[in-house]
């Protein structure tokens, strides 16, 4: 194998390397911490409360004072007000610089008693930015023909890719609001998460490395051992 060959079959076997790790491994996290509740707080979490100081809170699970169940888990969060008004529930997270695809999960339970008036008891999930405002309604009690009487638990799925690329780097939250009037209408959430796929840039492993190592050492020894003839051959046509 001459030099020229040697420092070709270097650089394939580092382009290989590179493009094999790096292709092959996607990685999806949860930009969601705490999205479960199975902290049986809320940490992670921020609340605005209506007028009473009523707002979201895991008062469901195993040791609940009603003996209520969780949907999943242990604990789920709820807001069940006596008194009219809004209460928020956010958090916010950091969009990756790359997206390749961004979904956002949760359950949810919504229970309706009082009478529906669409402008003043709905209950919404919505995107918002670095400072509160929203940005994209994902989701809205209005929009799905909310029926009266005891909610069913349901876990919804939505497809946030453009939105999630568009804002690539910059600070977005999730936020759930719920307006009810006077004991009229409750929220249940539990398992919110903001799945994101995105573009691993992974290192070469240490045996690619010992490979290139061994492969330019073998070379760098070529290179002396011709070196080495050609000064030889200089010498001789000299004499």
């Amino acid at each position: 194998m001459t030099v020229k060959q040697s420092i070709l079959a270097m650089i394939a076997l580092v382009l290989a390397g590179w493009l094999g790790t790096g292709a092959a491994r996607a990685v999806t996290v949860d930009l969601i911490s705490n999205g479960g509740f199975e902290a049986g707080n809320l940490s992670g979490w921020s609340t605005t409360s209506n007028s009473r100081g009523e707002h979201f809170d895991t008062v469901r699970g195993s040791n609940s004072l009603f003996g209520q169940r969780a949907m999943n888990g242990r604990y789920d969060v709820q807001y069940d007000p006596r008194y009219a008004g809004v209460s928020t529930l956010t958090q916010f997270f950091t969009v990756p610089d790359a997206v390749v695809n961004a979904t956002l999960n949760f359950t949810q339970k919504i229970d309706l008693f009082g009478y529906f008036n669409v402008p003043r008891q709905q209950f919404k999930a919505s995107i918002v930015n670095s400072v509160g405002a929203v940005i994209s309604q994902v989701y809205s009690t209005a929009q799905s023909g909310l029926q009266l009487g005891e909610g069913q638990a349901s876990t919804l799925s939505f497809d946030l890719t453009s939105l999630m690329q568009a804002n690539a780097g910059s600070v977005l939250g999730v936020q759930f609001s719920l307006e009810a009037q006077t004991y009229s209408m409750s929220a249940t959430l539990d398992d919110i998460s903001m799945m994101v796929e995105t573009p691993a840039v992974v290192p070469l492993p240490p045996t690619i490395w010992m490979m290139l190592a061994a492969l330019g050492l073998f070379v760098l020894i070529g290179w002396r051992k011709r070196q080495t003839r050609d000064d030889t051959a200089c010498c001789a046509q000299a004499a």
